[in-house]
């Protein structure tokens, strides 16, 4: 994370500016996650009841694709940026552009409302770069500690969204392919952090009682079925989280190749009839996951284990496929998700010929799968600890370290 250094007179000006970016943040965070649940009920649940079309899926994100591809083609815009490609502009270019903000918002949107396998994140933390920045260059005080300030609000946008404040510290912060890990923010620094958190969390917990909305996964349950063979199962749950994690990278450079032949406009739609097909034969296999997770949870048994297996696989290649073809979003969900998935199917089958803790195996499962995508043991620790039981965060966080150290020649002949 940038390091925040300013001088003691300026500090409690810069306090009241963080407090007041986390409450922005929190309202811009809660008012997007409310359009879209909206918009996900009214085409999902509302129009079907009055109008039953054969191939709904597919009519619904192909004319997803159409839009996404007008705005992309029309307005020589790509965006929202992934989440790297955001944090890369905001601190090796020190800005990120707001000239288009307004093509934005229906970009982040669409694939949202209209079943894209991606998550909001990317386009939340591209949303809170235009904001800092447009004020940064509107303000005179905030101009000079653009780079700074918008670190933070990235950070609690990501932090708020996953209900996880340290995610939000680690994910940026962390980076295993530098000489210095951690660039973690320190005394004034973290107090920063913490002012914009809180009043983020403020006023998104405010207006959430007041007017419903927002997004989160429920947390699994303690169990009481652990046992000595589940310590004999784990290299069974590391190799199959690997082997999930590494298919992910193979997904994105596949995809990468595929949708890059096709036009603007074309692939667009390409990617939006893929979406609708699959969709209509693996539904579970649609929107971020999140409350796909939830029916996982309560529901997992009226599922064969195979087809949770193979659930988890295709979902990793929809969601690359949308990202590639510019159904554009976050991969955290849905690799959430996958790994919940296969961890439920992988411990069914293991059922079958002992007895395993679910909640220990789809824990370690999905750590790995996280670890190998993200290589940042940490963060995914923190992101798993709002999931899974606490007695499960070693695991956790030595599988996650695990998928992180896949070999780094093979990860970069897939994913480079």
């Amino acid at each position: 994370m940038i390091p925040l250094k300013v001088k003691s007179k300026n500090n409690i000006t810069l306090y009241l500016f963080c407090l007041v970016l986390g409450i922005c943040v929190g309202l811009i965070i809660w008012l997007l996650l409310k359009v879209m649940s909206v918009g996900t009920d009214f085409i999902w649940k509302t129009v079907p009841t009055y109008l039953s079309l054969p191939f709904y899926p597919v009519i619904i994100c192909t004319l997803c694709g159409v839009l996404m591809g007008f705005i992309h083609k029309h307005f020589h815009n790509d965006y929202p940026d992934e989440l790297q490609t955001v944090m890369y502009k905001v601190k090796n270019e020190k800005y990120y552009p707001y000239d288009k903000v307004l093509l934005i918002i229906p970009s982040i949107l669409l694939p949202l409302i209209c079943g894209a396998s991606v998550g909001p994140e990317a386009g939340l933390t591209c949303l809170v770069a235009c904001l800092c920045y447009w004020v940064g260059d509107n303000i005179k005080f905030a101009k000079a500690n653009s780079a700074k300030y918008t670190t933070v609000g990235m950070s609690v946008a990501l932090g708020l969204l996953f209900h996880s404040p340290l995610f939000g510290i680690f994910e940026p912060a962390e980076d295993n392919d530098d000489e210095n890990i951690f660039k973690l923010p320190r005394g004034n620094n973290l107090f920063l952090y913490a002012l914009a958190i809180v009043g983020a969390l403020g006023v998104y917990a405010l207006l959430s009682a007041m007017f419903g909305g927002g997004l989160g996964m429920s947390r699994f349950s303690e169990t009481n079925t652990f046992s000595p063979a589940d310590y004999a199962m784990i290299i069974v749950y590391i190799s199959a989280g690997a082997l999930l994690g590494i298919l992910y990278h193979i997904f994105n450079k596949f995809a990468g190749i595929i949708f890059s032949k096709i036009p603007v406009f074309w692939r667009e739609i390409t990617g939006g009839l893929l979406l609708g097909l699959v969709g209509t034969i693996l539904p579970l296999t649609m929107f971020s996951g999140e409350s796909q997770t939830q029916d996982l949870m309560e529901g997992f048994m009226e599922y064969s284990p195979w087809l949770l297996i193979l659930v988890a696989v295709v979902k990793l290649f929809v969601t690359s496929s949308c990202i590639s073809s510019g159904l554009k979003g976050g991969h955290f969900f849905p690799l959430i998700f996958s790994g919940i998935s296969l961890g439920y199917g992988v411990t069914m089958l293991a059922s079958n010929f002992i007895q395993v803790d679910y909640v220990f195996g789809v824990a370690v499962v999905t750590a790995v799968v996280l670890g190998v995508a993200m290589k940042k043991p940490f963060a995914v620790t923190a992101l798993l600890f709002i999931l899974f039981p606490i007695k499960d965060i070693f695991w956790i966080f030595t599988a996650a370290a695990v998928g992180s150290r896949i070999p780094a020649v093979f990860l970069k002949k897939t994913a480079s």
